[in-house]
């Protein structure tokens, strides 16, 4: 491994993260600056507690349409198999690639050497 290498990127690696928590800092610090500013507002406290109710609603109330269940989900998937299976023939094949009549020809006419080839003898079983 080379040592100078791994210095080099340990050092960037952590110079990348103490940008990172400084961004992260200054992020913070505008906001906390901005949300100051707009609570000098008049409507800034009817605002916040309009948007604390629907965040709570959001939270404690969620739709019928975003639950999933085991069930359902397992439900979906046999459909769409079964959809899916509905337009391929029933052959099994190794590859999705369409296949050349030539090489079809030749797969098929294609002898194995088995018989030709001598198998050395297993070492292990000495």
């Amino acid at each position: 491994m080379n040592q100078k290498l791994f210095d080099e990127c340990t050092q960037q690696y952590k110079q990348e993260r103490q940008r990172e928590r400084e961004r992260q800092y200054e992020r913070e610090k505008f906001w906390n600056h901005l949300e100051n500013l707009a609570s000098r507002s008049p409507s800034y406290e009817i605002m916040k507690m309009k948007n604390e109710v629907e965040l709570n609603n959001l939270a404690n109330s969620p739709d019928q349409d975003d639950e999933i269940s085991l069930d359902k989900l397992e439900q979906e998937a046999q459909e769409a198999r079964k959809i899916r299976n509905s337009n391929k023939p029933l052959v099994r094949r190794k590859s999705e690639l369409p296949q050349d009549q030539y090489t079809v020809k030749a797969l098929n006419d294609h002898k194995r050497a088995d018989e030709y080839l001598v198998t050395p003898p297993d070492v292990n079983k000495c």
